[in-house]
Parts: C-alpha cells; sequence; structure tokens
C-alpha cells in the first residue's frame, strides 16, 4: 500500500513538474470544447518563408526606389548651391533657366515619390493578396480536422485578449512553410 502511495506521489509530482515547465511552444494541445480559432496574419507574415520573402522583395523594391530618389535629390541640392553661390556670376538668362530648372526638378522628384509610393502600395496589396490566397486552404484544413465553426484574423477583431490554445498562427506558418518548400 505504501509503494502504491509513493508511486503515485511521485507520478503526480512528476506530471506537476512537467506541466509546470511548459514553455510558450508546449502550450496543451487546442481545447475540444473550442468552435472557434485565431490567426495572427501578421506573425504568418513575418515569420513564414513565404511572407519572409514578400517582405524582402518590397524592402528591396523601397531600398531602390529611395536610393533613386536621393540621388535626384542630390542633383536638385548642387543646382540649388549653383544658384545661390553663382548668383553673383551669373546673367540673367542663366539664372532663369537654373531656376526653371530647380522647380522642374522639384516636380519631378515629387512626382517620382508620389509614383513609388503607390507602386510600393500595389505591390504590398498585391503580394499580401497572393499570401492569402496561400493561407486559405490552409485555414480550410484546420478548420476541417479541428471541427471549427470560424476563423478570425487577430488584426481585424476587437478580442482584447485571445487565449494562446486557440491561436493557430505557429500552425498555419508551419503549414506555409511546409508548402512552400513543395
Amino acid at each position: 500500500m505504501r509503494i502504491l502511495r509513493a508511486v503515485t506521489i511521485l507520478a503526480l509530482t512528476l506530471s506537476a513538474h512537467a506541466a509546470a515547465a511548459q514553455t510558450p511552444d508546449q502550450i496543451p494541445l487546442f481545447p475540444k470544447e473550442s468552435r472557434i480559432a485565431f490567426v495572427d496574419l501578421n506573425q504568418v507574415a513575418t515569420t513564414s518563408a513565404p511572407g519572409k520573402a514578400l517582405l524582402a522583395r518590397l524592402k528591396t523594391f523601397r531600398d531602390g526606389k529611395l536610393f533613386e530618389l536621393n540621388e535626384r535629390q542630390k542633383q536638385l541640392d548642387g543646382l540649388q548651391t549653383r544658384m545661390e553661390s553663382g548668383a553673383v556670376v551669373l546673367n540673367d538668362a542663366a539664372r532663369t533657366q537654373l531656376a526653371k530648372d530647380i522647380e522642374r526638378m522639384k516636380r519631378e522628384i515629387q512626382f517620382a515619390s508620389e509614383d513609388a509610393q503607390a507602386q510600393l502600395g500595389e505591390l504590398e496589396q498585391d503580394g499580401f493578396a497572393d499570401l492569402r490566397k496561400q493561407i486559405a486552404p490552409i485555414l480550410k484544413d484546420i478548420a476541417s480536422e479541428r471541427h471549427l465553426d470560424a476563423i478570425f484574423s487577430m488584426a481585424e477583431t476587437a478580442a482584447s485578449y485571445v487565449d494562446p490554445r486557440v491561436d493557430i498562427s505557429a500552425e498555419v506558418t508551419k503549414r506555409l512553410d511546409a508548402a512552400a518548400k513543395k
């Protein structure tokens, strides 16, 4: 009887220590009674391989456009410096032409900046739409496997707290990465 009690106490102690030692990655499995889940699409986009690739493409595009705009701005700064330093030396026609060139370049930079922003917005929109298309069948599979009634996007809900057990973001990321490898 004492041995049975000692084994029972040891088993309870070990299971209590195992439960206490859980990390966020070891959160208990999805609760069976839950009929809804949440996914953080921003997290999926920043942690999945396809999301990282999209973010890298967007960064490359943005950096390239910034470089171009900075080069144009340097040219404009050079013209303005030339205008300021050569005000005494330049004749009226040269000063007028330089002023026109400066104004034209300012408009070109403004237009190029607005165009780059529009292009970046379009690339982001298209890229994230494509990523959502890749995620949609994964969400459908998870909903089917777990008999879920709904999966909500954390970014689009007003939920102030979501139990980590109903957050399927890590699972979606894992499956998206696996699908991308194929």
